[in-house]
């Protein structure tokens, strides 16, 4: 099967998202799937495969719902996606560009279409010191909420979701699905294989001197 994932952020990024991404994609591609990762460029990564996946790069920038990437690169990457003609097409992130922008030209595209979604903040306020205080990003953020998200959320087959919890924080978009009865929603943990880090050998503390002081750890 011909799996295209795309996403605005794969390795050598060592974000959340990326990792989800680049775990996805070997993991298909380990089981005999036909593998493409469409994202943004990196000065550090390489063309072609990486652990039996084809990664393509695009110079595309994150814009934001309201703002559709426009120029040749965005030209050249809703070409690739036709025709690249894929079996299924898998988005990371509802407001990520790759999304944004494929879900332009959906009516052209036959595959089955699935959403990853890593959350959901475009209802939540986030303050600013400039003008208006992040008042005007808000209200375009629950404009879309209300009367775009539906319709978005609808195109796809599929969504998938990192956790079961709903509510009306971060996992909004997950109530919201759930009140348009979208038929088919699935939850699959983003989590890790203990067997990776069980021969993990040596004391941490010891290896970068932290000593006997206060440590803090933070996991992404």
């Amino acid at each position: 099967m011909k799996i295209l994932i795309t996403s605005f952020t794969y390795t050598p990024n060592k974000d959340g998202v990326a990792e989800a991404t680049r775990s996805m994609a070997e993991g298909l591609a380990s089981i005999g799937h036909e593998v493409i990762v469409a994202t943004a460029s990196h000065k550090d990564r390489k063309e072609g495969k990486q652990n039996s996946v084809e990664v393509v790069s695009f110079q595309i920038g994150n814009q934001g719902i309201w703002k559709i990437p426009k120029g040749r690169e965005a030209d050249q990457f809703s070409r690739f996606i036709l025709s690249c003609n894929p079996d299924i097409l898998i988005n990371h992130c509802w407001d990520a560009w790759p999304a944004v922008l494929s879900q332009k030209i959906f009516h052209d595209i036959s595959c089955k279409k699935i959403q990853v979604s890593h959350g959901f903040s475009q209802h939540i306020w986030t303050p600013y010191f400039k003008p208006f205080f992040g008042l005007g990003q808000l209200l375009k953020g629950l404009l879309w909420t209300l009367f775009m998200y539906p319709g978005v959320a609808k195109s796809y087959d599929a969504i998938v979701f990192l956790s079961g919890c709903g509510g009306f924080g971060r996992f909004f978009d997950q109530t919201i699905c759930r009140w348009i009865k979208h038929p088919c929603l699935h939850v699959i943990p983003n989590s890790v294989q203990e067997n990776k880090y069980t021969d993990r050998a040596g004391d941490f503390r010891i290896k970068y001197n932290v000593g006997d002081g206060l440590m803090v750890l933070c996991v992404a």
